[in-house]
């Protein structure tokens, strides 16, 4: 059989010498045994992490500010500054959607109030010369400036006394109204002519270039018509929308009202 012996190991108190030199060797590693560039490196690599930090920080907070401030309900950059504070949404469920029975007989199932369709008639024409008639306006030297600054005085309509603007809404609901004109050339005169399809082609893509612009991301399920025998799109729901009508008041006001700009007149 195999015997084994256990020894005890054995340690020896550090000396004085020996306690000298490992405090030696601590003293060393501290960072003023580090050398100068080693400690500016450190210093410099804080103070450009502060420094970035604090930049992110500014960023993300104009980023939220702009969001804010600038948006469909608040007003962006590019809408007319005075306009701004008159932006109201609503929920507007739109109407006009085709309807059928089940004899297939086409009706609308949500009649518009204000009819703006259909054969030609005075109430028709009144609605649409209603709907238009606050589309232009005088603006301001300072309105005019804040706008389009620096082109205020290529702007400057003499023979209207000012400078004469109208705001965008107006200009493509005139298009369309144009285009409706169009469609009963018995009653409203005819329409041929090269000028009257250069007038039609400009409001097409004059009104592709807004229904895009917007880009209305409200969706219209496909639902199943008895009448038809197959599925019809159902348009007749709820948009969220600016209140035309609270900004057609406040145009009307600025057009021919207490906040209209009074034109300058040059004897």
């Amino acid at each position: 059989m195999f015997s084994f012996t256990y020894t005890k190991p054995k340690y020896d108190k550090l000396t004085s010498d020996a306690d000298s030199e490992r405090n030696d060797v601590l003293l060393d590693a501290t960072p003023q045994a580090f050398p100068r560039f080693w400690r500016f490196g450190v210093t410099f690599t804080l103070v450009f992490s502060n420094f970035i930090s604090a930049l992110l920080i500014i960023a993300i907070l104009t980023s939220h500010e702009d969001h804010v401030e600038n948006g469909f309900e608040m007003g962006y950059h590019s809408d007319f500054g005075p306009a701004r504070e008159h932006i109201e949404l609503q929920q507007v469920i739109f109407t006009g959607s085709s309807s059928f029975t089940y004899a297939g007989v086409e009706f609308q199932h949500h009649p518009p109030q204000v009819r703006y369709v259909g054969e030609p008639s005075p109430e028709i024409d009144k609605a649409w010369r209603d709907l238009t008639s606050g589309g232009m306006f005088l603006a301001t030297e300072e309105e005019i400036n804040s706008q389009w600054p620096g082109e205020y005085s290529e702007l400057w309509n003499k023979e209207k006394g000012g400078y004469m603007i109208s705001l965008d809404v107006y200009r493509t609901l005139d298009c369309l109204n144009l285009l409706r004109r169009g469609l009963s050339p018995e009653h409203y005169g005819h329409t041929d002519g090269e000028d009257t399809k250069s007038k039609a082609n400009h409001c097409i893509e004059r009104i592709r270039q807004s229904i895009m612009c917007a880009g209305d991301l409200t969706p219209s399920p496909s639902r199943y018509n008895p009448g038809l025998g197959r599925h019809y799109i159902d348009e007749d729901y709820s948009h969220t929308c600016r209140n035309f009508d609270r900004l057609d008041r406040w145009a009307k006001e600025r057009a021919m009202g207490q906040l209209a700009v009074k034109p300058v007149r040059n004897e």
